[in-house]
């Protein structure tokens, strides 16, 4: 059920008003408030309004197209919100408009918090999560403890085991540390500020999620994001003219830098779709017809590409290349021949491709081949991310090589108690693709008995089946281990599929 939010998930502005500069800041603005009356008592929503009208602004009761410049809402789900974003007004958050009126200085939105949010009180299955965070000084401190808090995520000042995430601005310290060990996923500012907007956790971590120290992480990069800010730039030129001296010229510019790179990205799609500069013309290679003859003198193998672990804006723009060059594109990790990634990964595409694919390389491998006219050998483009590979002690090649050779879970049944992450589903996915079997509760019952009646080891002694579980669920383990069947954590398989080497001797639960 949703559950309203308290009033300090919404600041309320408060500023003392000195005469003719702070008339001047919102003098000739309109600004409507909706959702607030929701969750805010009546008092707080009249001091808003006294203050904006203060500063030479107007509030308007109802919105009116005609009249409203400013919409201030809570989230995107209102009618009204759909209404002032077809209209092209500026739409913001009570939080930019705290902002403001506290530095005294006008500007487009510069942060996600400055937004209204994707989901109503508070993001679906928020309690699920638990996030602390590491390095933040000040006042960008305050400003991720309130990303997480709007969320309605439950945030620690610690770390400890019940952590989902950890928030780090830089890859170091006890906390970033503690975090690898324990195999949790550390992201930055621009993960949370992608959560607001769109409402859910990413099923797949991008790049830029994870590039800790980046000093872009809180600059604007989601498309929703962008979306909502390209009114402001109207707004802002119009307003810098009028009053030049109540503008916060260095986060405009940043703003409306993020603008712009937004809009050049956007032409390159166009342009690699032919709609400007034509793509160099390449010639097809001759396939085999509908008859099973082959048109050329040699059949060839077509790449059928899987991209994991890039930002979508980078996948919109290298896809058109690999379907220039006969290519084709596959969301299933079953499928593909070539992964292209930026960084070694643990998603589940990536995962389970690992076990599957030809080749994995570097997007400049696609960038490359466009270039030259055709697809390129692979080998110099072959996917090398020294960090993460020292980190999980494994090598890109060297993975690939073990996998051709052989299936890694070949012959290898497993089973994963309820509260295993990743999910019973995605976990089939990585295991399977190694070769493996992952069953069922039904599914083990019907094979090894209630009562493990069947032998769960072969005469020789090696496992026919493991289990993968994790400390919630250890009383559900007592049965295997009363018949010695070896239980591990999901690292097992989860490691094990990088490495394309699976080690028995790590990662074992033992009973207490």
């Amino acid at each position: 059920p949703e559950q309203e939010p308290t009033p300090e998930k919404e600041p309320t502005p408060e500023q003392e008003p000195t005469p003719e500069q702070d008339h001047l800041l919102l003098q000739g603005l309109a600004f409507h408030f909706t959702d607030y009356q929701e969750c805010m008592d009546s008092e707080t929503i009249t001091k808003w309004m006294e203050v904006v009208v203060q500063n030479g602004g107007m509030v308007l009761d109802t919105y009116d197209p005609g009249r409203c410049t400013h919409l201030l809402a809570l989230h995107k789900m209102s009618e009204t919100f759909n209404l002032a974003l077809a209209d092209g007004k500026c739409i913001a958050s009570a939080h930019w408009l705290n902002d403001v009126l506290m530095d005294k200085k006008m500007m487009p939105p510069k942060n996600a918090l400055h937004f209204p949010t994707a989901f109503k009180w508070q993001l679906p299955g928020a309690k699920n999560w638990s996030f602390t965070l590491s390095s933040y000084t000040n006042s960008e401190r305050e400003l991720v403890k309130d990303m997480i808090r709007i969320t309605g995520i439950p945030y620690t000042s610690y770390l400890c085991r019940d952590t989902t995430h950890l928030v780090s601005k830089t890859a170091s310290g006890r906390k970033y540390q503690k975090a690898l060990e324990w195999g949790l996923e550390v992201v930055n500012a621009a993960f949370l500020a992608d959560v607001i907007h769109s409402g859910q956790l990413p099923s797949v971590l991008l790049p830029h999620h994870t590039q800790l120290g980046d000093p872009r992480e809180f600059s604007h990069s989601n498309p929703d994001a962008i979306r909502l800010l390209a009114p402001w730039e109207a707004f802002m030129a119009h307003y810098s003219q009028l009053h030049p001296e109540c503008v916060d010229w260095e986060a405009t510019s940043a703003a409306m830098d993020c603008l712009r790179a937004s809009k050049r990205s956007r032409e390159g799609l166009e342009q690699a779709e032919g709609d400007g500069e034509e793509l160099p013309r390449t010639k097809r290679p001759r396939l085999e017809d509908g008859s099973g003859k082959q048109e050329g003198a040699a059949k060839i193998k077509l790449p059928v590409v899987l991209f994991t672990g890039i930002n979508q804006a980078e996948v919109r723009r290298l896809r058109p290349g690999v379907e220039q060059l006969g290519g084709r594109v596959t969301e299933a990790a079953q499928q593909c021949s070539h992964i292209v990634a930026s960084r070694v990964t643990r998603t589940i595409k990536f995962l389970t491709g690992i076990s599957l694919c030809d080749h994995i390389v570097m997007p400049e491998w696609v960038e490359q081949s466009l270039t030259a006219g055709h697809f390129l050998e692979e080998t110099p483009f072959v996917l090398h991310d020294p960090n993460t590979e020292s980190l999980f002690q494994m090598d890109v090649s060297t993975s690939l090589a073990r996998a051709k050779q052989r299936k890694l879970l070949q012959g290898l049944v497993f089973y994963s108690t309820p509260q295993v992450m990743p999910s019973h589903e995605n976990l089939k996915e990585i295991v399977e693709g190694a070769g493996g079997q992952l069953l069922t509760q039904t599914e083990l019952r019907r094979r090894f008995g209630r009562h493990f009646d069947i032998p769960p080891s072969s005469p020789s002694g090696s496992p026919r089946l493991l289990v993968l579980s994790c400390p919630e669920d250890l009383a559900l383990c007592s049965d295997f281990f009363q018949h010695d069947i070896p239980v591990y954590n999901a690292e097992l398989v989860l490691t094990g599929v990088l490495r394309q080497q699976l080690d028995l001797s790590l990662n074992r639960i033992l009973p207490e």
